[in-house]
């Protein structure tokens, strides 16, 4: 297997050896990612939420996922890898997903983290960065690096991209919200002209665009741009 990385851009290639593994994980980007495919090849998904692939990976995140994207060499996960495509059946594949998380799970210290994450989501409330900080115990220094070692984030640019996201699944998912008007107000961003521009950074395209591009292919609600 081939991978060619570029600009917010993977390309992945079937190569001459049928039997080789990969494992890609994407990380810390803002903007979207394009996969592009070529050849015939299988592939199995894991998607983490926030904070989610940290008890597995038994890392330091923000060391391990340096850019939108990179392999990941862990020697547990590929020999994992090698044995799950070993077998055909989806029953079976998820079974052992299962079975490896399980075993694999790490529990670290992160009640401070878990409850900054609930903050920073939080559209009924506007708490600070600095507040966020003192509830947690810490500097607010302290605090915006350990948060970038847990998340691969700074704490305003994980609170962008949560808005964000809750704002799709408010219009794509759950249908609560009709209009961008109500969009715009329902999660606290200064005006419509400001949630344009917010779009535009995370997406490269205008609210309205963007929704009419997007497909929800699961029913976990994860929205993708086929091309």
């Amino acid at each position: 297997m081939i991978i060619t990385r570029g600009d917010h851009e993977i390309q992945i290639e079937a190569g001459d050896n049928e039997r080789s593994v990969h494992i890609e994980i994407l990380g810390r980007y803002i903007k979207p990612v394009f996969v592009h495919y070529r050849g015939n090849f299988e592939e199995v998904a894991i998607i983490f939420k926030p904070f989610g692939i940290n008890p597995f990976i038994g890392s330091n995140t923000r060391l391990l996922l340096k850019d939108f994207s990179q392999a990941l060499e862990l020697d547990n996960w590929t020999r994992f890898a090698t044995i799950l495509f070993s077998v055909q059946a989806t029953a079976d594949r998820i079974r052992l997903i299962d079975e490896f998380l399980i075993a694999n799970i790490c529990r670290p210290d992160d009640n401070w983290l878990g409850k900054a994450l609930e903050h920073l989501e939080s559209t009924s409330t506007a708490m600070s960065i600095a507040e966020i900080a003192r509830l947690s115990e810490m500097t607010i220094k302290t605090f915006q690096r350990n948060f970038r070692s847990a998340i691969g984030y700074a704490p305003s640019e994980y609170r962008r991209v949560a808005r964000f996201r809750k704002s799709v699944h408010s219009k794509v998912i759950s249908n609560e919200l009709k209009n961008l008007t109500e969009i715009t107000y329902a999660f606290q961003y200064y005006d419509q002209s400001y949630f344009i521009r917010e779009f535009k950074k995370l997406t490269k395209l205008s609210p309205r665009r963007f929704f009419k591009s997007i497909t929800v292919l699961d029913k976990a609600g994860i929205v993708w741009e086929i091309r």
